[in-house]
């Protein structure tokens, strides 16, 4: 059977946070609510045939940020900063004692217009245990947006894709870990890391590990908008002090 709580297995609060998932799954008209709806969102913004053959079957909730919400809602926009770490919540619908994989991509790498680098792999988490993603196998550390010069006022869809394991079970991953750093002009290990972020198959990764199709997905885009070809943090981000001056590609003074 497939869960979105168990009362008996999860702690009161998780109780409670998975019941107002289920709730907004069931009456937030801006989520698809069937498998052909989500089918004709990943269609429309070509996630299929880009990244996957098939769409997922089941919904994917993601929560950036909160107070206010920054979640993944199916091609919505998310600003270069709300994405620099990683979500604060996950969840999908989940069969009891099954094991999951789930994966971050990014097909328009490194723009949309010239994705040479397609796919970027930004998150991997494996072996994760139902819907307990904490719990998982970090294989990819999570790494947001990369901004670049000459991308001003980029957009380009990230991808958030979950695979149920074959039986449910375990699976042995032989993948190497993959840090977060990427400056391709310090050292040899971080230029490893680099190319193994780059170029990743969602698809062969798919047949390597005999994933079926996706489980459950969402995706949105991740947009940068600059000022003088700085990256401009929206008012939110100015008024709570969020950490964007110590982004190296942000100029206070020039704001």
């Amino acid at each position: 059977m497939v869960c979105f709580d168990s009362a008996d297995k999860l702690p009161p609060r998780l109780c409670i946070i998975a019941l107002k998932v289920s709730i907004i799954f069931a009456f937030n008209p801006q989520y698809p609510r069937t498998t052909k709806d989500i089918e004709e969102v990943f269609l429309r913004h070509k996630v299929v045939p880009d990244v996957v053959s098939l769409a997922p079957d089941h919904l994917m909730r993601i929560d950036y940020r909160r107070r206010p919400t920054v979640d993944v809602d199916y091609g919505n926009d998310i600003h270069y900063f709300q994405m620099k770490k990683k979500p604060l919540f996950l969840y999908w619908p989940y069969e009891n004692n099954d094991y999951y994989t789930m994966i971050m991509t990014d097909p328009d790498a490194p723009t949309a217009e010239h994705p040479f680098q397609k796919e970027w792999q930004h998150w991997m988490v494996v072996n994760i245990p139902e819907v307990h993603w904490q719990r998982g196998e970090e294989l990819t550390q999570y790494l947001g947006m990369i901004w670049e010069l000459g991308q001003a006022n980029s957009r380009k869809r990230y991808v958030f894709l979950v695979f149920r394991h074959p039986d449910g079970k375990r699976i042995p991953f032989d993948e190497q870990y993959t840090g977060e750093k990427y400056d391709v002009f310090r050292d040899s290990d971080i230029i490893d890391q680099r190319l193994r972020r780059a170029h990743f198959s969602t698809r062969k990764f798919m047949a390597k590990y005999n994933f079926s199709r996706p489980w459950a997905g969402n995706f949105f885009y991740g947009r940068v908008n600059t000022t003088y070809g700085y990256i401009k943090p929206t008012d939110y981000d100015v008024q709570h002090n969020y950490d964007f001056w110590r982004d190296e590609t942000w100029d206070p003074d020039l704001n």
